[in-house]
Formats: structure tokens, sequence, C-alpha cells
């Protein structure tokens, strides 16, 4: 695996180093357009059929790609806006790690994401945070 650090800057700032990074940053820019535009479809387009994810409901819950496509419409009407971080990636021959500040109203949360590159695509197998 390589190592390759973003900087503290914007996600539209980040500069990819390599055709990997570059796809993972245009994941990451459709990620924001759905998040900003409370595009629930969007989003599914973006996670992988067996993605699981994590969600706040009085505490941390991972839950299935299903279930949380069930609910994503009512939270998005419900979340504030949110902004990325420059990334910072661990790639391999087919999957990334990635490391990226989601930034709402005064607040910064450390996300994790698992991706999986299928062909030219990268979609989210698993976020964290």
């Amino acid at each position: 695996m390589i190592l390759v650090s973003g900087c503290g800057s914007s996600l539209s700032e980040f500069e990819p180093r390599n055709e990997a990074e570059a796809g993972i940053k245009r994941l990451f820019i459709i990620l924001d357009g759905a998040i900003r535009n409370r595009d629930a479809e969007g989003i599914a387009t973006l996670l992988h059929p067996d993605a699981k994810v994590m969600i706040w409901e009085g505490k941390r819950k991972t839950i299935s790609r299903a279930r949380y496509l069930k609910m994503l419409p009512q939270r998005l009407a419900k979340a504030p806006v949110a902004t990325f971080s420059a990334p910072k990636i661990q790639t391999s021959s087919d999957g990334a790690g990635v490391l990226i500040y989601m930034k709402y109203n005064k607040s910064r949360v450390l996300m994790t994401y698992d991706l999986i590159r299928e062909g030219d695509i990268w979609l989210i197998r698993s976020w964290k945070f």
C-alpha cells in the first residue's frame, strides 16, 4: 500500500497525484453535491450493494445499505449542509482507505471511508466516524 496525504485544505483544492486519487476525488465531489442537493438517489449510486454505514442514533450504529437508504431522505432533510476537507488516501490494487473531515456548522467529524474499485468506478463499501 502507498500512503498519500492531503493537507488541511478543502476537497476542491486537493490535487490528486495519480489516476486512483483522481477517481476518489470525483467520488467525494459527487457525494458532496448529492448531500448539498439532498439527493438520496445520488448517494445511493455511490454505495456498494454490500455497503455498511455508521449512523448516529443516540450512539454509533452500523447498518446495511438497504436500511440506510430507507431512512436517507428524512435524514437529508434534517441534516445541515456539510463540506469535505482534502482527503488522506491510502490505496491498494482494488481498494482505498480515506480519512476526510466532514465539516458542518462549527463541527468537524473525522470520517473513515473504505472504498472498492470496480473497473473505473469507485464505490463506498463502508464509512465510520
